[in-house]
This record gives C-alpha cells, sequence and structure tokens, in this order.
C-alpha cells in the first residue's frame, strides 16, 4: 500500500510503502520533488528501502527499485498524456 502526503503549495509529496503481508521484512519511506523543468516538470525523489531477509534481502531490495523505476516512468508518460489531452 502506497501512503503518500502531497504538499501542493511546496510541490513536495512523502510516501511510505506498508506492505501487507510480512510488514517487519519491508521498509520504504521518502519524498518527490517537483521542480519547473523546460518543456516541463522533473520529479526527483530519494528514499530508503530496506528488505530484512537472510542472504536474499539485497537481491529483493534491487527487483523492488527496478520495479518502481518501471512504474515510475509509466506514470510519468501516463501523466503527460493526460495533459495532453487536457490544453
Amino acid at each position: 500500500v502506497d501512503d503518500t502526503t502531497y504538499d501542493l503549495a511546496a510541490a513536495t509529496a512523502t510516501f511510505r510503502i506498508q506492505p501487507e503481508h510480512y510488514a517487519n521484512r519491508l521498509r520504504c519511506s521518502g519524498r518527490y520533488r517537483l521542480r519547473a523543468a523546460p518543456g516541463g516538470c522533473r520529479r526527483s525523489i530519494e528514499g530508503d528501502l530496506t528488505v530484512s531477509y537472510p542472504l536474499v534481502g539485497r537481491a529483493v531490495e534491487r527487483a523492488i527499485l527496478s520495479g518502481l523505476e518501471d512504474h515510475l516512468g509509466a506514470e510519468a508518460d501516463l501523466i503527460g498524456r493526460w495533459l495532453a489531452r487536457r490544453a
């Protein structure tokens, strides 16, 4: 579950990912920052991700980060198309 709180005035958001299962094994939280950029907007993200599981924790972290990068890229494309239709 992604719990995100947006601060529109500051153009920031804080997030926390709360697993539905094995909650004691995963911790993930961070912050988004949006800034004006030529031709649009730039989103930067920083955070912490820890998977507490012997032997495979680091590999699981890398897999989760890869999936998050894919998701964020798809989200940016979707928002871009939505904005283009509204223009």
